[in-house]
């Protein structure tokens, strides 16, 4: 039998916010070496990486950079202004709708690095065509209905953060 595939499915709002901001200042990830560290641990190779995000001017870089990388494909969001500040639009429905194409092609897992319940649907839909869907969240978010729908929960821990030597912060 062949090596399984995996897609690995990055809310990158979600990994910024929960894991990476948790982090020593001036951190940065490499996803390349990410994702491949978590498909391994599926024993799986990566087929492709998505990452989901709306642009800003703070990671317009890092979204056209990840852009250039070989099988990323990077869906950006629209941004909408709400009171004094923006906030991404339709970046959820891309993630679940790419969830649910892949099921129908011969990735047998997802990656999904995300702590969002309203993803719950989607995953149910996808586990019933066969697919399997690992979530991956920050440390403190390992409740809820979304992990308890996905075929197994890990903790984004130092370990499979690539080049990340430091500690959490605890407060």
């Amino acid at each position: 039998m062949s090596e399984e595939r995996a897609a690995v499915l990055i809310d990158n709002y979600y990994l910024k916010k929960e894991v990476l901001e948790e982090l020593e200042k001036g951190f940065k990830l490499d996803y390349k070496s990410f994702c491949e560290s978590l498909c391994k641990t599926h024993t799986s190779s990566l087929f492709r990486t998505y990452v989901y995000d709306c642009e800003f001017k703070s990671n317009e870089a890092l979204l056209n950079s990840l852009e250039k990388l070989n099988n990323f494909k990077v869906r950006r969001g629209e941004k909408q202004k709400q009171g004094f500040h923006f906030v991404q639009k339709q970046v959820d429905i891309q993630l679940a709708v790419d969830m649910i194409t892949l099921a129908k092609t011969n990735v047998q897992n997802i990656i999904l690095v995300s702590g969002d319940s309203d993803f719950v649907p989607a995953v149910e839909y996808v586990q019933e065509q066969g697919t399997r869907v690992y979530l991956w969240t920050a440390s403190k978010d390992k409740s809820g209905a979304l992990a308890r729908t996905c075929d197994g929960t890990n903790a984004l821990t130092a370990k499979f953060l690539p080049g990340y030597s430091g500690s959490y912060h605890t407060s």
